[in-house]
């Protein structure tokens, strides 16, 4: 059913009729329903699709780097254009990524990052900004936005850093 899901929400997309702003909401519901049930029902074949794309990731990316159009920018979920083409196109690199992240997602990240590399301080970090980045974008003129979002960094690793354990 989570395919089912899937291919739905992104044949429905790549009409004409269904596009726009209004679509950003129900893209929200789209991905929600997607996740639980996932969730709750798994994903058919998740583990051997998984091992192949977190294996190759190199192919599905030079995929993606293929079918994305040079020179475009901007806030596509909000501005998607008429022309079916093109919308195929980020269609295409949405579902890659969204295949990705539901059966690789686990895969991609070492946990060793955590334990070898005493990296902790990345999670409270991730938590933090996803919190306040949109309110630095919006007080912060470019370039001192990411200034500010990358000035994060040391002090959460400051605060987060790994403690000398006593000797016994």
């Amino acid at each position: 059913t989570g395919w089912a899901i899937l291919i739905n929400m992104h044949a429905r997309r790549l009409s004409t009729w269904y596009s726009g702003i209004g679509e950003k909401m129900m893209n929200g519901l789209d991905l929600m329903l997607l996740g639980l049930v996932c969730y709750y029902l798994g994903l058919k074949f998740r583990r051997p699709i998984g091992k192949k794309m977190a294996r190759y990731w190199f192919v599905w990316l030079a995929i993606c780097g293929l079918v994305w159009k040079p020179g475009t920018h901007g806030r596509l979920d909000l501005l998607m254009p008429e022309e079916w083409a093109f919308r195929w196109r980020m269609q295409v690199i949405d579902t890659v990524f969204i295949i990705l992240f539901l059966t690789a997602g686990d895969l991609t990240v070492d946990s060793r990052i955590f334990t070898e590399d005493k990296c902790q301080f990345i999670n409270n970090l991730g938590l933090f900004l996803f919190l306040v980045h949109k309110a630095i974008h919006i007080i912060f003129p470019e370039p001192w936005n990411w200034f500010v979002i990358l000035s994060w960094i040391p002090i959460f690793w400051y605060i987060y850093k790994p403690k000398d354990s006593p000797l016994p």
